[in-house]
């Protein structure tokens, strides 16, 4: 949909990326790593209505990131305020919050504004095979904070898909190495 050519890091970078995903996410239980439950579901369809966006991002290089944040906004604040008319009792939904949990809402959403005006900045500014291993380095993350911050174990399996989706990264430099100025002057005359 960009129009960005691959070279071989970049073949490299996706079987790295989406190798330590797939390692990550797979549950010798259940076999494949997919959605299991409803909320995986929804999980799934979000993260891939995120990757489009990502992408419609990266498309309209000529809107500004301001624009592009206060889209995103928008567009969450109609699905969420759609989501909550259709499961219905909106008002006693919305009475039954708490003073704290509305301080919290309220601190959560300035952190996810701030995070989403990153994020355009980012996606304007960085070639697409580049920001889809920094996208998948939240695996990573989550996998950390998740032991550190839950107490949930992190074991062989995590490690090792957490190292290839680093690896990934460290190699996603290479894909638009300009070559040095001196053998670029010589092929120019």
């Amino acid at each position: 949909m960009l129009g960005e050519k691959l070279n071989t890091y970049g073949y490299a970078i996706i079987a790295l990326s989406l190798g330590g995903a797939f390692i990550m996410l797979w549950n010798p239980e259940h076999g494949w790593p997919l959605p299991q439950n409803r909320a995986e579901w929804i999980g799934l369809s979000a993260g891939m209505g995120f990757a489009m966006l990502n992408v419609l991002v990266r498309r309209t290089q000529h809107l500004s990131v301001n624009f592009k944040s206060a889209s995103v906004w928008l567009g969450t604040v109609l699905l969420t305020g759609l989501s909550l008319l259709y499961h219905g009792n909106l008002v006693p939904q919305v009475q039954s919050v708490s003073l704290d949990a509305w301080w919290m809402l309220a601190l959560i959403g300035l952190v996810l504004c701030a995070t989403s005006i990153i994020v355009q900045y980012g996606l304007t500014n960085l070639p697409a095979n580049q920001a889809i291993v920094l996208f998948l380095s939240e695996l990573v993350f989550a996998a950390v904070s998740s032991y550190f911050l839950a107490g949930e174990a992190m074991g062989l399996r995590e490690i090792i898909g957490a190292v290839l989706i680093v690896s990934a990264s460290l190699l996603s430099g290479k894909i638009h190495t300009e070559p040095p100025l001196i053998i670029a002057n010589e092929i120019n005359t």
